[in-house]
């Protein structure tokens, strides 16, 4: 409305928005895709490309009205003169989605709707374009006459306003897009520059696998001793709940006690607190920390936590002997529990639980006539009991367990004095044949090539992982580990470098098929090439969404790039698009940019802007959830920004110098046939 100051065309496009949504729905439906964050987030992408064709549809049939042509002819001429650029610009968008559905493993599963869902949405935008909106158009739009504009605009100072900011940025772009076709290694120079401080500036930011979201829960685990009675979990329990009501954020508490505790805290929703659940979570840590007799834990429940590694840091311990492995981990937990950012350090031997060890007196035990695992079966089937036959009731079956009756696991000296029957009929108590002694043991043992693994993970807070695992391992270059072991890195780490792995394959994909789309539509290996150039350009922007953002680069940061790369390009494709149209019109290849890029300057600034502002609730991370799109956001605002500024002089100046180098190829190419002839 800004720009056209016509409430018609308005609600032209604002028709085209739900009537592309809800043909998107039907095409969801009939893809079998569900609503979930990941496909409502493709929505909120596609929201604001949705209009990105219609408005370049409708001020091109907006400009013929205003030269004088009738309604229905300006919708014809309209529509048909930039249908072909809007096929290609939603095709190159397209056409970034396809190698997602390529990928392989979590990301491949995760975004696979993700694509679909704007991928149709695009396609049902494009078909709303060529057909609903010249048909609108020739039905209700209608254009003042110049002097009843200059008359309302006379009694509308917004109308002032704006026109005049957009006349005086008109001129200024235009002297610009001169002044560099002037000076054309200078902005080419410039453009260079501005690319390589921008890329820079991922040198600031993170690295993730996906960004954490804020569930708004907490599991706080209560570790005791093995041997502390119930009732003393108990109180333990009791003095940490006390603590956390103290918390304005805690909603609800519920607490599961067995030989340790495990409270579960649910927060209140994300807007009604100021504080993250990564924030509370380390008040929890800091406030706990001073209870005697325990050991406190605090995780945060993350749905990002489920689809990836559980653990940012993960360091497998691979050796035979269990006793060497739990030194070395200890060891190795101390080496990280030293290194700054880390939280949370456990090895997958700390979760020990009591149990008894047997160890038979083999020539006693012999002297009875009994083998060690005979005393092992009558120490199960005192213990468990032995199943005798089943009960069939109703289509159930029950077991029939035959248990001894002394109580023999209620304590440890009733254990002592189980009876153990010997071949002789006669019984033994098991504390004569065997050693009885109460240890702690790992719940599981685990193995990897038939080697036992420990594993010492943690958690991460306030710092970068790659930071994290740089100091990590200088620290454990000087740790000697003993021969016959070795340790290895792992975690969210090896799947950061896999799936980015996979997404740069992709990228590189998306990029060819983009180059072969804009050929097809030009019918020129030239033109493409010239706009291919806005893709570097916009990766650069996108580094600086994040680094203004603040958010670090992830799987979701790099399906941004990929999503960036197919729509950066559609400026570029309607600025050349109508570059060449007037040059076949008659125009020498001066006059044409410089007409060009200020006619194109309206459609190319109005799809910019309703693309970025489609995008800010997106990126600005609104609603709970929303952070594991929200670098999405980030990365096409930043590079769609930074690319449009940049294009609208970049991408004329490199068609002069192409078009230059490709007429001194034509020529010499002529001049040698010319040369060959005359030799003939």
């Amino acid at each position: 409305y800004i720009f056209l100051k016509n409430i018609r065309t308005t609600i032209i496009i604002g028709l085209s928005i739900p009537i592309s949504l809800i043909a998107s729905f039907i095409l969801l439906f009939f893809n079998d895709v569900t609503l979930n964050i990941l496909t409502l987030g493709g929505l909120a992408l596609a929201v604001g490309m949705l209009v990105d064709s219609a408005i370049v549809v409708l001020e091109n049939i907006y400009r013929y009205n205003s030269e004088g042509y009738s309604r229905e002819e300006s919708a014809i001429l309209g529509a048909s003169e930039v249908a072909t650029a809007i096929t290609a610009s939603t095709i190159t968008t397209v056409a970034v989605f396809i190698p997602i559905v390529f990928v392989e493993g979590v990301v491949g599963t995760i975004f696979r709707d993700f694509a679909l869902t704007v991928t149709l949405s695009m396609l049902a935008s494009l078909a709303v374009s060529l057909t609903l909106i010249p048909m609108l158009s020739s039905k209700i739009m209608r254009v003042n006459l110049q002097d009843e504009k200059t008359e309302k605009r006379k009694l509308s100072g917004v109308y002032n306003f704006f026109d005049n900011i957009y006349l005086k940025l008109e001129a200024f772009y235009k002297k610009t897009l001169v002044k560099g076709l002037k000076n054309r290694r200078r902005t080419v120079l410039l453009a260079l520059l501005v690319f390589i401080v921008s890329i820079l500036s991922l040198t600031n930011v993170g690295v993730e696998f996906l960004p954490a979201t804020d569930e708004g829960s907490l599991i706080v685990n209560v570790g005791v001793p093995p041997t502390t009675s119930i009732e003393k979990t108990d109180q333990a329990v009791i003095e940490v709940e006390t603590l956390l009501a103290d918390i304005e954020e805690v909603e609800t508490i519920s607490t599961n006690i067995s030989n340790r505790g495990s409270i579960s805290v649910v927060l209140d929703p994300i807007s009604e607190r100021d504080r993250s659940t990564s924030e509370v979570a380390e008040d929890v840590r800091e406030m706990s920390k001073d209870i005697a007799g325990v050991d406190i834990s605090v995780t945060e429940p993350s749905n990002t936590a489920a689809i990836g590694s559980a653990n940012p840091i993960s360091i497998s311990i691979k050796g035979e002997e269990l006793t060497v492995l739990e030194e070395i981990s200890q060891e190795i937990k101390e080496i990280l529990e030293s290194v700054d950012g880390t939280r949370e350090v456990v090895t997958s031997l700390s979760d020990s639980v009591p149990e008894i060890e047997v160890r038979v007196k083999k020539q006693i035990a012999a002297s009875y006539g009994l083998s060690p695992a005979a005393v092992a079966s009558n120490v199960r089937n005192s213990a468990a009991g032995t199943t005798v036959t089943r009960l069939k009731s109703e289509g159930n079956e029950i077991d029939i367990v035959i248990r001894d009756s002394s109580n023999i696991t209620d304590s440890l000296n009733n254990f002592r004095y189980m009876d153990i029957s010997t071949p002789a009929g006669t019984n033994v108590p098991l504390s004569q044949i065997a050693d009885i002694e109460l240890i702690t043991g790992p719940r599981t043992i685990n193995r990897n090539n038939q080697e036992r693994v420990v594993t010492v993970t943690s958690d991460i807070v306030d710092r970068d992982l790659n930071l994290i695992l740089d100091d990590l391992r200088e620290e454990l270059a000087d740790y000697e580990i003993p021969g016959g072991y070795a340790y290895e890195l792992g975690g969210e780490n090896e799947e950061i470098v896999d799936a980015f792995q996979q997404l740069a394959l992709a990228l590189i994909l998306a990029i060819v098929l983009i180059y072969m789309v804009m050929a097809s539509q030009f019918e020129s290996l030239l033109y493409p090439f010239i706009i291919m150039f806005t893709i570097p350009l916009a990766f650069g922007g996108g580094a600086l969404g994040l680094f203004v953002s603040r958010r670090s680069l992830s799987v979701t940061g790099l399906i941004g790039v990929i999503i960036l790369s197919g729509i950066v390009v559609n400026n570029g494709i309607v600025l050349i698009d109508y570059i060449n149209t007037l040059r076949r019109s008659g125009k020498d290849r001066y006059e044409a940019i410089t007409t060009a890029g200020p006619i194109r300057l309206r459609p190319i600034l109005m799809t910019t802007l309703t693309t970025i502002i489609g995008l800010l609730p997106l990126a600005l991370g609104i609603g709970e959830g929303s952070e594991l799109i929200a670098p999405i956001g980030s990365v096409v605002i930043g590079g769609l920004s930074l690319a449009t500024v940049l294009t609208l002089v970049f991408v004329p100046v490199m068609y002069t110098l192409l078009d230059d180098l490709s007429i001194k190829i034509k020529s010499k190419l002529f001049k040698k046939d010319k040369e060959t002839s005359e030799v003939d």
